[in-house]
């Protein structure tokens, strides 16, 4: 973990968000609904949802618990009504064993098992309702301050706060740190995680 310099104290906010994914947003935003003074960090702009668009392959299977939450954050009807694909049976096996599952909604009394939805069409609404009631870029609205572009250089622990120290020279306080910048996080490397992983190939 790097140690940064003292530098002018700015006040801590509660929970800082590093990664604005499907994750890092849902994240965000549950956390300020809830009344935590919240930043969000990440890299880049999402690449606008537009209907006309090609389906995008990177889909995510969306459980029942999973539509709930995005339903309380005020987003599913808007990702559900602009493109999804109800399932109700899976089956799942692995490659190299040859094991298998299967999951039918009968089998629990159900219609569903849940919805396939695009990993973008989930982020971008989730960015929509930030913009419109979490704050928008550089500003603080609703508990959510969005900080984009912002890369995170390191980052130390303090007795009552964690201090990020971004590329540009900027630092920000908060009490709890949030790495939801991807599989492979920096951050995790940065604080010294190991994981164990290997290829789906």
């Amino acid at each position: 973990m790097n140690t940064l310099p003292e530098r002018r104290r700015a006040p801590a906010l509660d929970i800082a968000v590093v990664g604005g994914g499907m994750v890092g947003a849902a994240a965000a935003l549950a956390l300020a609904k809830a009344g935590f003074s919240t930043a969000l960090l990440e890299a880049r702009e999402p690449t606008p949802w537009r209907a006309g668009d090609e389906v995008d392959l990177r889909v995510v299977g969306l459980a029942p618990s999973s539509i709930e939450l995005l339903d309380g954050l005020g987003v599913w009807t808007s990702i559900r009504d602009a493109r999804s694909s109800p399932y109700a049976h899976m089956h799942v096996w692995d490659s190299e064993s040859g094991a298998a599952i299967d999951f039918s909604a009968a089998d629990d009394g159900r219609d569903l098992l849940g919805h396939i939805v695009e990993n973008n069409l989930v982020q971008w609404t989730l960015w929509q309702a930030l913009e419109a009631g979490g704050g928008s870029s550089g500003t603080s609205m609703g508990g959510v301050r969005r900080l984009c572009p912002a890369d995170v250089r390191g980052f130390e622990a303090r007795e009552d706060r964690v201090v990020l120290e971004l590329v540009d020279g900027e630092s920000l306080s908060a009490r709890l740190l949030v790495a939801a910048d991807g599989a492979a996080s920096p951050l995790r490397d940065m604080a010294g995680i190991a994981t164990r992983g290997r290829d789906y190939a």
